[in-house]
């Protein structure tokens, strides 16, 4: 309908933008370098090409740009790393949901699943770390009463035995 040929029109003439100005032209700024036949009335001041790349090319340029391209590379890196279990497989597509759909919606703080996702990605060494110390550690070991009925204290006499059973605490003289 005429809201797709809009938003063409918008995303060509941020393309433009971005080509003319790029350093950006500011945050929210947008809307004072469009042709008035580029605007969507619907959107008041708050225009925006429905394409976060394009939006962050036009109004924060290149700098701003390559710091989402790093976000974006870094995560998905991570995450297509971590896809070898049906939860990094389910991650990663959701990563690839909610970036095909920035550049398609909202503005850049509306695409907050985006951004969910790209930390996420960004989180992920930091919880394999925790969660390979958390394996790495012993367990505390387990000694039935038939393996080890006593257990030598080191005592010259012997007499002062140390039994290890589920009712028992650990150190505790046994008659």
């Amino acid at each position: 309908g005429a809201g797709d040929f809009d938003r063409i029109r918008l995303l060509a003439e941020s393309g433009q933008i971005f080509l003319e100005h790029p350093l950006g032209v500011g945050w929210g700024n947008i809307g004072d370098y469009l042709s008035v036949s580029a605007l969507i009335p619907d959107q008041g001041l708050q225009q925006y090409p429905h394409n976060v790349f394009a939006e962050v090319a036009a109004e924060g340029g290149i700098l701003a740009l390559a710091g989402l391209m790093i976000l974006l590379v870094a995560s998905w890196r991570r995450l297509r790393a971590d896809a070898t279990t049906p939860q990094g497989q389910a991650l990663l597509a959701l990563w690839i949901l909610a970036v095909g759909t920035a550049m398609t919606s909202s503005d850049v703080l509306g695409n907050r699943l985006m951004w969910m996702m790209i930390g996420v990605g960004l989180a992920l060494p930091v919880l394999d770390l925790k969660t390979r110390r958390r394996n790495s550690h012993p367990q505390p070991a387990t000694i039935t009463a038939e393996k080890c009925q006593s257990a030598s204290t080191g005592f010259p006499d012997d007499s002062f035995n140390v039994r290890l059973t589920a009712t028992h605490v650990v150190g505790q003289a046994q008659p």
